[in-house]
């Protein structure tokens, strides 16, 4: 970055976050958030990084242009716990090894899997609520499990909360709703 201004749409630009390795901003999608809120420059709608853009594929599966990530387009029917939902087994929340995401077919694939709490965040639509998801997803303003444990508490995982698009944590043991990805983490 110069000057406050960002280089060709083609650069890529890493970042550190401290500890973590090297992550491209070329992949990281853009909050979609356009409206001002202050006189101050810097807020999300100054910039458009990597804006939102994702391709109904017409067989239930949506591809995040941006991450390169397929996503079903609609949402599992049901809620589940979080093992469940996982595939994690637990004596007394998923014994027999139930895997939702694991189990599905949509559009001719197996390999659906549980989005990390990051994957998750990145189908948020800053720019609208409830939902705050773009309407290609079969919007639905609801809380979403993600794979990610809550390190500080680890009967906990993340969630998304989609009618505004935060996060919280919850209790492994409550239904929440499951949206499946397929891709590379």
């Amino acid at each position: 970055m110069k000057d406050g201004t960002f280089g060709p749409s083609s650069e890529v630009v890493s970042i550190r976050v401290a500890g973590n390795p090297p992550v491209a901003t070329s992949h990281l999608p853009d909050t979609g958030q356009t409206g001002d809120y202050t006189a101050t420059f810097g807020e999300d709608s100054d910039y458009t990084i990597n804006p939102p853009s994702y391709t109904s594929n017409g067989n239930g599966t949506v591809t995040d242009n941006v991450t390169g990530l397929m996503w079903q387009q609609h949402t599992v029917d049901g809620t589940y716990n979080w093992y469940q939902a996982a595939g994690v087994y637990d004596a007394s929340y998923n014994s027999t090894t139930q895997d939702v995401c694991g189990e599905q077919t949509t559009g001719g694939h197996s390999d659906w899997r549980l989005p990390t709490k990051k994957e998750l965040m990145g189908i948020v639509d800053h720019g609208v609520y409830y939902p705050a998801i773009n309407s290609k997803f079969g919007a639905q303003a609801s809380n979403y499990w993600s794979s990610t444990t809550c390190a500080s508490y680890s009967y906990d995982a993340w969630f998304v909360f989609f009618n505004y698009g935060d996060v919280h944590h919850y209790d492994k043991s409550h239904g929440d709703f499951v949206r499946c990805v397929r891709g590379g983490q």
